[in-house]
């Protein structure tokens, strides 16, 4: 009998420790989770560029699903804006660090559609003003976002 409920015990605590939260929806609220427009990027010079064109605006979007996509986009028949490129895949947070897995990039053109594959990247991600602003440092450069707010 002792046996046994050693070996219950034991089977409870290994399918508890083998659940892995990286399954499912995230039940948690992360900061990340979201739309999110580029407002402006600054280099490793002190230059700062505020996005104000069309071709410049990019627009991240991250789910509960730990999946997201990122559109590029350029002017379309001298007044429209329409998405030039699209990346997607999932995204994760470990050790208290965001990082993305690029499963695809689309680029949408007269030739056609060009896809490839990469790997996870590490983002270094800081929320600033309550969440309402994020900054992604990436090759020496800082990209800052303002997250939609959705009613």
């Amino acid at each position: 009998m002792i046996r046994l409920n050693t070996y219950c015990v034991l089977c409870s605590i290994f399918i508890f420790f083998s659940c892995s939260g990286e399954e499912g929806p995230i039940n948690r609220d992360y900061p990340i989770i979201g739309i999110w427009n580029l407002i402006e990027i600054r280099g490793a010079n002190g230059e700062t560029k505020n996005i104000l064109q069309c071709a410049d605006k990019e627009q991240w979007i991250f789910n509960t699903n730990r999946t997201y996509t990122i559109a590029s986009y350029t002017e379309s028949n001298g007044q429209n804006c329409a998405i030039a490129s699209q990346s997607s895949g999932q995204w994760k947070y470990e050790k208290e660090q965001y990082a993305i897995k690029q499963m695809s990039t689309s680029t949408l053109s007269q030739q056609g559609t060009f896809n490839q594959i990469l790997g996870f990247e590490i983002l270094e991600v800081i929320f600033l003003e309550e969440n309402r602003l994020m900054r992604i440092t990436q090759n020496n450069k800082q990209y800052f976002f303002s997250k939609k707010v959705i009613n």
